[in-house]
């Protein structure tokens, strides 16, 4: 009767809207020392991913796993912490990868690494060597006049001339390992 129509439509897109990052720009971690410890990522998500995230990875259970801190509906932070067992006897490093995905989301990766030499201070090989003082590099060498500095994921991050001797400035750098390739040949690795 009074001319009155109610009209309804309801459109599916089909569209999801989740996501799933480090805060910090952070998928690396090296240097877990051989006596096992943790290392925590600072995450952002849609889901609490304690309840909500499928992880995998070589070793995972074995030798390393993963816990969630309390989730912040308000602004989506979680912190995820891995866990690793201290290394076996002769077992120098060991490296997982761990898989992260939660629902509607691509995966993401993080690399860790575990070196039973984690304090390497000075390491000496042919005729040239690294110490790490403070926040430097100190190479020298009789025969290299180069040195290059990577990272574990092969960037360079520094280079020097050397003519004896050379501070490298390292304090930019993270904590982590190092391999200084030396013109001569010699490759160093030190932590930092």
């Amino acid at each position: 009767g009074d001319g009155l129509y109610a009209h309804a439509y309801v459109i599916n897109l089909g569209v999801t809207n989740n996501w799933l990052f480090e805060r910090n720009g952070k998928n690396t971690y090296d240097g877990i020392p051989a006596e096992g410890g943790s290392c925590t990522f600072n995450m952002n998500s849609l889901f609490d991913m304690g309840a909500m995230a499928n992880i995998s990875g070589e070793g995972m259970y074995d030798w390393w796993d993963v816990s969630f801190g309390e989730y912040d509906i308000q602004t989506g932070n979680q912190d995820m912490t891995f866990t690793f067992q201290p290394l076996p006897d002769g077992v120098d490093d060991r490296r997982c990868m761990a898989r992260v995905s939660s629902p509607g989301v691509a995966e993401v990766q993080y690399y860790m690494s575990q070196l039973r030499h984690g304090g390497v201070e000075s390491i000496a090989t042919s005729a040239s060597s690294v110490k790490v003082l403070g926040n430097n590099f100190v190479v020298s060498s009789t025969v290299a006049n180069a040195v290059k500095v990577y990272n574990v994921s092969g960037q360079l991050v520094a280079s020097a001339n050397v003519d004896g001797t050379a501070v490298i400035p390292a304090a930019n750098l993270a904590k982590g390992l190092y391999i200084l390739r030396f013109n001569d040949n010699t490759v160093v690795k030190v932590m930092k």
